[in-house]
């Protein structure tokens, strides 16, 4: 499954991200987190970079990618990153990736590709006396 976390700053997008990837570890205590947030715990693993991820079918991996958007830059959606990310997702599911979450600001700063791919885009908003999520399926622009 792949989700997409949208919303300002400060607005618990990486929080969120973190629940969801713990929440599936508690059902499966052998699944890995491979993440490149400054995050501790049993089965985190911080990586600078996705060649760090071990891509075999040992055990279920979740990838958290925070800023995606320096990654997969939407002004760059030509470029040689973009195109592998793209070809990538296919490859995850013959990994063992169960969960990829991709956290930035706004969707449109993810190369459209990508977003194309998403399985859920999830916006956080956070108002003063709440937090509100909304969970989009495709078709989000």
């Amino acid at each position: 499954m792949k989700i997409g976390v949208f919303g300002p700053q400060g607005s618990g997008k990486s929080f969120l991200a973190m629940v969801m990837a713990r929440s599936l570890q508690r059902h499966y205590p052998f699944l890995h987190i491979y993440t490149n947030m400054n995050v501790r715990g049993d089965n985190i693993t911080t990586i600078t970079d996705l060649s760090q991820m071990p891509l075999d079918r040992s055990f279920p991996k979740v990838l958290i990618v925070d800023e995606a958007y320096f990654t997969l830059d939407s002004r760059n959606s030509s470029s040689k990153q973009n195109r592998i990310w793209s070809r990538v997702f296919a490859f995850f599911r013959k990994a063992n990736v169960v969960l990829t979450v991709f956290i930035t600001h706004r969707p449109r700063m993810i190369d459209i590709n990508i977003r194309d791919q998403l399985d859920y885009s999830d916006n956080v908003s956070q108002k003063p006396d709440s937090f509100r999520l909304s969970c989009h399926g495709h078709g989000f622009a």
